[in-house]
């Protein structure tokens, strides 16, 4: 490492990259290696370790009659692209790719919505972002690049630097995560999203963060000079004592392309996000990433809890105004919630859903809460349910003009009594019993956020590698069919480095459930495993399968090879290093995960790291009564036969395939992918599968394995 005097300080650079002039990197960017999740506060943390320490007194601050931040924003600079330029960076376009550059080159022309089934290795990201950038400069618009994961960010400004260089055009790149995410102070990283924001708020109210206080026009000219990670974004706004959330916000208000996450167009901050970022959505080109994910994180954003939580931060604030009244008419509602709880459904012996929910309509909570009052009439000052909602709304005003802070407690609160009373189609109100009562209010239909951003926008990429069928998602979404294009792409790799079998001889099939046949999954697993030559990974359906079958695999298992598995409650720092053990030399490993998890979604195994993948059994949601709902809303919004596929089989096989495709990861890479359950040959569910993904079943995938694996 050398270290170069830059702005004045003392900073560590790499002697390999230090040629590249202003595509140097800092020492804290190679703290992040192999494209593993956000290092952005272990960035931060050494770079601020690198340089030293300089007195407040010496860093720029603000006067007092001047803004921290500019009060009007400029909007993106007008550039022009030379006619017949094209921004794709990489020399050669693989088998595929040109037809994808093609349609997305047309869906922005047209203002249409591109549906894409786009495999892993087809390059959609570059094969987005390059037509896509070249249309808005010419046009005038702006890029949002969506994605849920922090990894992809990284894939997307590296992507979006390329293209720049091939361009030669100057714009200017935002990368956004969330605050804490991004907040340089130290004490910041231990903290619970609630105290964080709590924390937050305060510093700013108080004005004792320096890194608030501190004006950010120096960090965003730096920050404009070339696309920054929001690593590097961190850092640079670090070393100008600036807050980097504040300053890639006021970045992407100016930003011709701009990569953030689903919640800053699909859920109640749009509005806000929307004024801040200066975004007119019909000027927006808008590209979903891994979409599949989308409906669910729409449901979860629109789903409102009343529960524990939500009363003891609410008396809380009561406390704060010595509101004891407001305080006693929440204590009854915490009453009111375990009397519903005693309340038992109706018993059915052949119904699987667990009786430890049931189902509430909407008049038998507010008839509970005005009986409650009702009891208690002379010792409340409010009287019946509209009352309270009256009172919080009063009580917030209060909270937030005492404290200039936002209430938390009192308005969560508020917010789940107004909604409630509220009638309206694809509703589930539904009482969890355990293990304390929580009343939740479910909107079931993501299109009530999705729709109204898709009719607005002027043209939109939706992607996945597991978007098939992509009829479901422009439905459930709610895409105008007509405005719409559904392209299922080829994988470019060779078909012959890839074995995908169905092991037929076991199930996890709730009524096949027995020890006899978890003996049965890992000795079949543990077979496979041996017989393949190199690390294998399996994925269960849930914790609790892994965990009865896992004493099955190792006591089986008599090559050697090292079973590394996932703990239930394991966080992101012990998954990464399960990850890293592997990567960092580990060659003959079995890796035992569970489907939907960030071990079989959020991880790229690059260089061929897993030689197998054994999916065990269907991840099939357990049946519930929102499940239930769900399937009913969508038979009756979809027509009859959809709701069941849209609801519950889809989306079970979009875990599968998202597993599944750990495997193949480079054009080079082979390996055998087994689905170990019986129900993965059913004709039933063969719609599920895409093109180009045709499991074979077999009597004997052990010895297929071996003679793929002898074929080389």
């Amino acid at each position: 490492m050398q270290r170069r005097i830059v702005r004045g300080k003392p900073v560590a650079y790499c002697a390999t990259c230090d040629g590249k002039g202003s595509d140097s990197q800092p020492l804290a960017w190679f703290t992040k290696k192999g494209g593993g999740p956000d290092r952005s506060a272990e960035a931060a943390r050494v770079a601020a370790q690198a340089r030293p320490q300089v007195h407040a007194s010496a860093k720029p601050r603000v006067a007092a009659d001047e803004p921290r931040r500019a009060r009007d924003v400029p909007p993106p600079a007008k550039l022009e692209v030379a006619p017949g330029t094209d921004l794709f960076p990489f020399g050669e376009v693989r088998e595929g790719q040109r037809q994808f550059l093609a349609d997305v080159a047309t869906a922005v022309k047209e203002g249409r919505h591109l549906l894409a089934h786009a495999p892993t290795g087809l390059g959609k990201t570059v094969s987005t972002l390059a037509p896509m950038v070249k249309l808005a400069l010419e046009s005038q618009k702006r890029v949002f690049f969506l994605t849920s994961k922090q990894s992809q960010h990284k894939i997307a400004v590296d992507t979006l630097k390329a293209i720049r260089q091939k361009a030669g055009v100057p714009f200017v790149v935002a990368d956004v995560i969330g605050k804490q995410d991004m907040c340089p102070r130290p004490e910041a990283r231990d903290m619970f999203p609630k105290r964080f924001a709590e924390f937050c708020r305060r510093e700013q109210v108080t004005k004792s963060c320096q890194y608030w206080e501190t004006a950010n026009t120096g960090a965003l000219r730096l920050l404009k000079q070339r696309p920054h990670h929001v690593e590097e974004l961190t850092i640079v706004c670090t070393e100008e004592t600036t807050c980097p959330h504040q300053a890639a916000l006021d970045l992407a208000a100016q930003a011709h392309v701009v990569v953030c996450d689903y919640n800053y167009f699909f859920s109640d901050l749009r509005a806000q996000m929307q004024e801040r970022l200066k975004v007119d959505l019909a000027d927006v080109l808008l590209v979903v990433d891994e979409a599949h994910n989308l409906p669910d994180r729409i449901r979860d954003h629109l789903t409102l809890e009343l529960n524990d939580y939500v009363l003891d931060d609410a008396l809380d604030e009561c406390n704060d105004l010595d509101d004891v009244a407001l305080g006693k008419h929440v204590e009854i509602l915490r009453l009111v919630l375990a009397s519903l709880a005693d309340v038992e459904p109706p018993s059915d012996p052949e119904e699987r859903i667990q009786r430890s929910e049931r189902y509430v309509p909407r008049e038998e909570f507010a008839d509970a809460v005005n009986e409650a009052f009702g009891k208690k009439r002379s010792t409340l000052t409010v009287k019946d349910y509209d009352g309270l909602v009256d009172d919080l709304a009063e009580a917030i005003g209060a909270y937030e003009q005492r404290f200039k802070d936002d209430s938390r407690g009192l308005a969560a609160l508020h917010e789940f009594l107004a909604n409630w009373r509220n009638e309206r189609r694809g509703l589930a109100r539904i009482l969890q019993k355990e293990p304390t009562p929580s009343l939740a209010y479910k909107i079931l239909d993501p299109a009530v956020l999705a729709k109204p951003v898709f009719d607005a926008v002027h043209a939109s990429v939706v992607m996945s590698g597991t978007l098939h069928p992509m009829e479901m998602t422009r439905d459930v979404l709610g895409l105008a069919p007509e405005r719409s294009t559904c392209r299922e792409y080829a994988s470019p790799f060779p078909r012959e480095n890839r074995l995908v079998l169905v092991d037929s001889s076991v199930t996890t099939g709730y009524k096949d459930r027995s020890p006899q046949m978890w003996r049965d999954v890992g000795a079949r697993l543990a077979e496979i495993a041996e017989a393949t030559p190199g690390n294998v990974a399996a994925f269960f359906p849930s914790y609790s399968i892994l965990e009865q079958v896992r004493p099955h695999v190792e006591a089986a298992l008599d090559t050697g090879k090292e079973v590394v598995a996932e703990e239930r409650g394991a966080d992101k720092a012990e998954k990464e290093a399960l990850v890293n053990r592997l990567r960092r030399g580990v060659t003959n490993a079995l890796l035992l995960g569970v489907q939907g998890g960030s071990l079989s979604e959020g991880y790229d195994y690059e260089d061929n790291l897993l030689k197998g993948v054994v999916i065990v059994g269907l991840p099939f949601a357990q049946p519930s009564l929102e499940v239930e709902a769900l399937i009913a809303y969508y038979e009756k919004k979809f027509g009859p036969g959809l709701g069941r596929p849209y609801a519950y089989v889809h989306p079970t096989f979009h875990r599968v395939l998202q597993a599944a495709g750990r495997c193949i990861r480079g054009p080079t890479d082979r390996g055998v992918i087994v689905l170990m359950d019986k129900r993965f040959g059913w004709g039933s569910y063969r719609s599920s599968y895409p093109a180009d993904f045709n499991p074979r079943p077999t009597d004997d995938p052990v010895g297929e394995v071996r003679r793929f694996w002898r074929s080389r």
